[in-house]
């Protein structure tokens, strides 16, 4: 789906990849979850994992794991809502590894109740993770992502980004805000020359 307009849309598509061997995919909140299972399946394809997580404690494994699974493994402590240790990390990464050709958005959160139930805090958590974070760390690796000869962006919603979900409203608007956020970008990129950017 898409807003369609007057304009003359560009005859270029977004590119797959070719293949993940060799290549450099960042995943946030690697550590557990989803994004352990991601980071698993990218090594089984030959990958080079760099898994990203605020959970320190769970880092080692993670490498052992990926690196078990065939994959070549780093890993980096990463609070997403912190901006300024995103592009702390991106330096590093850069310096150490070198520019990454997925990106990887999986960190989130969910605080599930009656709206007033939930503090305000965990609401305003909602967002800030789960969409503020997800922009910042694209909008600091993009740069890195449009230089290479190809590359991915992954953005990971959820059904709840399509219908409400009731006790769970500010996350299922967090995913409405992933989803928007996510066409709009594959268009853009699309129109601005970087369809090798999918």
């Amino acid at each position: 789906f898409g807003v369609r307009n007057n304009r003359r849309q560009p005859d270029c598509r977004e590119k797959a990849m070719k293949t993940l061997r060799g290549k450099r995919v960042l995943v946030t909140g690697a550590g557990h979850g989803i994004g352990r299972t991601q980071s698993l399946a990218f090594a089984r394809e030959g990958a080079v994992i760099i898994g990203t997580d605020m959970n320190v404690d769970s880092l080692p494994q993670l490498a052992s794991d990926v690196r078990a699974a065939g994959g070549e493994a780093h890993t980096f402590p990463l609070n997403v809502t912190d901006y300024d240790q995103i592009r702390d990390v991106r330096d590093e990464i850069n310096n150490s590894v070198g520019p990454i050709d997925c990106l990887v958005n999986n960190a989130g959160v969910v605080s599930g109740g009656a709206f007033l139930n939930v503090p305000l805090e965990k609401h305003l958590q909602t967002y800030q993770v789960n969409t503020l974070a997800l922009v910042a760390m694209t909008h600091i690796f993009l740069p890195d992502l449009i230089s290479r000869d190809e590359a991915h962006i992954v953005h990971i919603a959820s059904v709840s980004g399509f219908v409400g979900l009731p006790f769970g409203s500010t996350y299922a608007s967090s995913k409405w805000a992933v989803v928007g956020f996510s066409e709009s970008i594959r268009q853009e990129l699309i129109e601005l020359g970087h369809a090798h950017v999918g």
